[in-house]
């Protein structure tokens, strides 16, 4: 099954995030339902090694941290493929913990034997996937629709989710929610 952590989006804040899904033709925009903030992509993992993740991210002390959205931005730089709100703790301390709960996730991984691709963190929320998109058509987009204000929200628990390769767009269930508070 293919397995990823993420952060929740409360349902006022993915609201707001609809408003900045238009203006891109070909876009796919993820659903409301899909909206998320990956700390962790694991890929296809057995059960075996699935249950050892998830008995390893139960162990991970989940801090309160205060998040914006804010930005947007986009994967692929010639040839954008994906679209994004950016994502950032509201202080450093908050960044810092986003930070570290992303990197808890990926060494929750390695230490069950799961093999993560060698990645820099960037926090982002995913708002569209795009095919033969070009480098103009996603600045105009950028021009027309980044100077919405910065959604802000509070977040103390992370999700560990299956995906659902889907013809349109992936289904996502949470498998495990965990919400291990700082003591």
């Amino acid at each position: 099954m293919r397995l990823f952590a993420a952060l929740m989006v409360p349902d006022k804040v993915s609201t707001q995030l609809l408003r900045l899904q238009s203006g891109v033709q070909g876009a796919k925009w993820r659903p409301q339902e899909n909206f998320h903030i990956t700390l962790s992509f694991y890929g296809d993992v057995d059960e075996q090694m699935a249950g050892s993740l998830e008995e390893a991210l139960e162990q991970i002390i989940v801090p309160e941290m205060d998040l914006r959205i804010s930005g947007l931005g986009s994967f692929g730089k010639k040839k954008p493929f994906a679209l994004w709100a950016g994502v950032d703790g509201q202080t450093v301390t908050d960044r810092e913990k986003l930070f570290s709960l992303a990197n808890d996730c990926a060494q929750a991984a390695i230490n069950s034997g799961i093999h993560l691709e060698q990645r820099n963190y960037k926090p982002h929320l995913t708002l569209a996937y795009c095919k033969n998109m070009t480098a103009n058509a996603a600045a105009n987009y950028f021009a027309a629709n980044d100077g919405y204000l910065p959604m802000e929200f509070s977040s103390n628990k992370f999700s560990l989710y299956s995906s659902v390769l889907g013809k349109n767009f992936s289904r996502y269930q949470v498998l495990t929610e965990f919400d291990n508070s700082e003591i």
